[in-house]
């Protein structure tokens, strides 16, 4: 599989990733606020986008009602979460870092982590 992957990229793209691996270069391009910002609302409307995702639309729906019948106040003040960690800033910046800011292939591997954590546990608690 991985060497099937490898052989699909171009012989710069090939270079890139072994200099990636082998710690010569670096591929994440720099983290400013403003790439920050916008990878993090790109990769919200990719999530809007992606047709089929059952558990994650669960968590976040169950988050929001339990945010909309607690008068707690929230740990965070961070508006794009519902107080759960599926949804959190910190994690979306994981995925981003992990798919070097590309933020539609950030939200797949997203929803495929909800899907692994809810196959594994069974539940994914609020």
């Amino acid at each position: 599989l991985l060497s099937r992957d490898v052989l699909q990229l171009s012989v710069q793209e090939r270079g890139r990733v072994y200099e990636e691996i082998h710690g010569v270069t670096n591929l994440c391009p720099e983290e400013t606020p403003q790439l920050l910002e916008d990878s993090l609302e790109r990769m919200a409307q990719a999530l809007k986008d992606i047709p089929d995702k059952p558990v994650y639309d669960r968590v976040v729906a169950a988050a929001a009602t339990a945010a909309a019948s607690s008068s707690a106040v929230p740990a965070h003040d961070d508006d794009s979460t519902n107080g759960t960690y599926l949804t959190s800033r910190e994690l979306w910046l994981r995925f981003l870092r992990c798919e070097l800011f590309r933020p539609t292939l950030a939200a797949r591997r997203l929803v495929r982590f909800a899907e692994f954590m809810y196959e594994q546990y069974g539940t994914l608690e609020v």
